[in-house]
């Protein structure tokens, strides 16, 4: 009896003490912070570090970043995997995305026309000129970052994310660091990533920010201010040792005069204090080897090497990461959950479908908002698309309407309400261009525009050439960027060329005056499509212009007073205006020629027709065919002189608007009432922005559009060109080698540099 006493009583105290034990407080782990620095480029070794700590089981608790680790650390911080993060370092066009470039079908007419030809444009107001802070506007980046954190838009604490997440960047208005925890997490990490001279600033709650990296590039004081116990550094910035191997020796890199040089390095001077004491507080330090590349090294290549680094930094430091887990009281074979903000291990937070409420336009002073919702392809209380907002952004920003577009999503009973916020472009502008080559020497291009906004959409336009061959264009207009441009404008011309009858070899120079008149009466746009018709008044002067009829060629002077009447249209989505890889180009006009409203030399009106079409069609990813036709046709009894088919030069209407290219052919040739023409120009990119290509072109010309028909009559007119573009920052540097297929014109080298006007 007194076993089972005993036992009894054994039972019960070990009972006791069990449950004891069970409910003493347990001994709570050490808080993980987690500092990623800025880089550019560089950053993207942040996230192969990141799959090692992930895969090695360590939790994070709090993130600060900088710049490239703000991207990197905001967006793992809502909840993007490592995986996710390298899907979409590995997909995104940097190079595009970081240039904030409209992709060219997207544009409308009007800014076509000023972009093809210019190589910037600067608005302006009453007040002063419009120049950006920066090099580049960073909204391309925006606009990301908003599709990739629209839960973010309106944070009341970054505290509240599913990790603890601030960024740096620094006021210039004030002088201060400033770390950022509340508000919009995409405009927030957009500050920090600001780099001086490079991006724009960034205007937030009355302060103007810019790269953090001035200031704070590692900001581990910061993460222990969250409340880190411990905290593991990774730094991919300038800075590529601990504090006590530093000196303050002279730096080296390898291309000092180059402005990325200077902002980095005057980056690293600035915020060095406050780096040599964040260096001494990580408790793990990670320091992937980026050489040779820098914060601009946004190549495939690059990124592909980073990212691989990053992870092999992190797997040479295996045994200091379990020593770590072991520090934060984890053992280290235990296995934890998925981070927060990932149920079930989702390597993306977010759908790609989103639930529309209401559609909001902020700042809309002088545009009309009606004909903004009409380019919208989705409407309030719908369901759409990422995709439908990322194309809309771009239509909206292809009117040339605005300095700045950005967007917005606040969820409200279960929907987004969709705010765009918007900075109108003020409507005065200057365009400049510039262009060298071997035949008219040197020329310029500049477009004013002055557009008070007092008269609502009224502008003066100021066009013009300054060459051997210039043109000045007088405009007033009434412009709508979704409708198009009405109104009367003035054109003097001068001339000066060389051209050839169609069977002679005898070159002519021949000199004119020609000043014009033009009525718009409809100009409509959509996109890539444009519809005209308009009156036009010309007066044409020539002492020596050349005439050819029956085999013989005489100089004759020339005095025509014309009316006529144009009707035309145009389709134009050519990804880029002269290295094409896909769209087409197609224009079609008609004008009806009178000297008396209704009459010509007292007979019938004459006819002109023409029309063209080029398609661009990729081959492979470097080589392009891109086919070619053609064609003006001359319908009456008589024709003015000078309004006879022209033809020849590399591209057309630049001596005369009616001017057709054919290569091989340096003079102008004048030829017979009927003309067409097809070509096919074969293009490798050999590099980069380098391109090799062979084009051939063949014309038949005929006074009878039977005559065409039929093989055996009319004539035939032939050229070819071998040439090599560079696509430069002024424009594309082109030189060729012509042949041409007629005794008026052999052999011909043209050099050229700058856009074409």
């Amino acid at each position: 009896m007194r076993a089972i006493i005993r036992f009894t009583t054994l039972i019960t105290v070990l009972f006791f003490f069990v449950q004891a034990e069970a409910s003493a407080p347990q001994p709570q782990r050490k808080k993980v912070g987690l500092v990623l620095s800025g880089g550019g480029a560089k950053g993207v070794a942040h996230i192969g570090v990141l799959k090692v700590l992930e895969e090695a089981g360590i939790p994070i608790d709090y993130i600060a970043g900088n710049s490239m680790g703000a991207i990197v650390g905001g967006l793992y911080a809502i909840g993007y995997s490592p995986q996710a993060l390298d899907s979409l370092v590995r997909t995104q066009n940097w190079v595009g995305l970081l240039a904030d470039k409209i992709t060219r079908d997207n544009l409308l007419f009007t800014e076509k026309e000023v972009r093809d030809k210019a190589l910037f444009t600067i608005p302006f107001d009453r007040e002063r000129f419009h120049i950006s802070t920066g090099i580049l506007s960073g909204s391309s980046v925006m606009d990301m970052l908003s599709e990739l954190a629209r839960d973010y838009h309106d944070v009341a604490s970054f505290d509240s994310l599913p990790i603890p997440f601030a960024c740096i960047a620094y006021d210039l208005i004030s002088g201060d660091e400033v770390v950022m925890r509340e508000g919009s997490l995409p405009v927030a990490i957009r500050a920090s990533m600001s780099i001086p001279g490079a991006f724009s600033t960034v205007e937030r709650n009355g302060q103007i920010l810019i790269d953090g990296g001035v200031i704070n590039n590692f900001p581990a004081n910061v993460v222990r201010e969250m409340g880190a116990d411990i905290i593991i550094g990774v730094n991919v910035g300038m800075h590529t040792d601990r504090p006590t191997q530093l000196s303050k020796d002279a730096l080296e890199e390898r291309d000092p005069n180059s402005l990325m040089f200077i902002v980095n390095h005057m980056m690293e001077r600035l915020g060095r204090e406050n780096f040599d004491k964040n260096i001494l507080l990580p408790d793990l330090y990670i320091h992937p080897n980026t050489e040779p590349y820098s914060t601009v090294s946004f190549t495939d290549e690059a990124l592909d090497t980073l990212l691989a680094r990053g992870e092999r930094e992190a797997r040479a430091s295996w045994d200091n990461i379990l020593a770590f887990k072991e520090l934060i009281g984890i053992h280290p074979a235990e296995d934890l959950p998925w981070p927060p903000g990932r149920p079930n291990g989702a390597d993306v937070p977010i759908g790609d479908s989103i639930k529309l409420g209401y559609i909001i336009f902020d700042g809309i002073t002088s545009l009309n908002e009606k004909n903004l919702r009409r380019m919208l392809h989705f409407k309030e209380f719908s369901t759409v698309h990422v995709t439908d907002i990322r194309e809309t952004i771009s239509r909206l920003k292809g009117t040339g309407s605005f300095t700045s577009l950005q967007y917005s999503l606040r969820e409200e009973g279960g929907r987004y309400n969709l705010r765009f916020h918007c900075t109108e472009r003020a409507r005065s502008a200057v365009s400049l261009g510039v262009r060298l080559d071997t035949r008219d020497v040197a020329s310029g291009f500049i477009n004013t525009i002055v557009a008070p906004r007092e008269l609502k959409g009224g502008m003066f336009e100021l066009n013009s050439r300054i060459s051997t061959n210039p043109y000045v264009r007088l405009g007033i207009f009434y412009q709508d960027a979704w409708l198009g441009k009405f109104g009367a404008s003035y054109t003097y011309r001068y001339g000066n060329i060389n051209m050839c009858p169609q069977n002679d070899t005898t070159t002519y120079n021949v000199r004119f005056h020609k000043n014009s008149m033009d009525l718009d009466l409809a100009n409509f746009y959509y996109r890539n499509f444009n519809f005209y018709f308009g009156l036009h008044y010309e007066n044409f002067r020539s002492q020596n212009f050349l005439r050819s009829s029956n085999g013989v060629t005489e100089r004759i002077r020339v005095r025509e007073n014309l009316f006529s009447y144009h009707l035309g249209v145009r389709f134009d989505s050519y990804d880029n205006a002269f290295f094409p890889t896909s769209g087409i180009q197609f224009k079609a006009e008609s004008a009806l020629y009178t000297d008396d409203l209704a009459h010509y030399k007292e007979d019938a009106p004459f006819l002109a027709t023409n029309a063209s079409i080029s398609v661009a069609i990729p081959i492979k990813n470097r080589f392009t065919l891109i086919p070619t036709l053609y064609a003006r046709f001359l319908f009456g009894n008589e024709f003015a002189p000078h309004l006879r088919n022209l033809v020849g030069g590399t591209f057309g209407g630049h001596y005369l608007e009616h001017q057709m290219p054919l290569y091989g052919f340096k003079s102008l040739v004048s030829v017979d009432n009927k003309f067409v023409a097809t070509g096919l120009k074969a293009r490798y990119r050999a590099g980069k922005n380098h391109y090799v290509w062979l084009v051939g072109n063949i014309a038949r010309i005929s006074n009878s559009v039977l005559e065409l028909i039929e093989w055996s009559k009319g004539q035939y007119m032939a050229g070819a060109a071998l040439g090599y573009s560079y696509d430069s920052p002024l424009g594309p540097i082109d030189v060729v080698l012509e042949y041409g297929g007629a005794p008026s014109s052999r052999f011909g080298v043209f050099i050229n540099l700058g856009k074409y006007f």
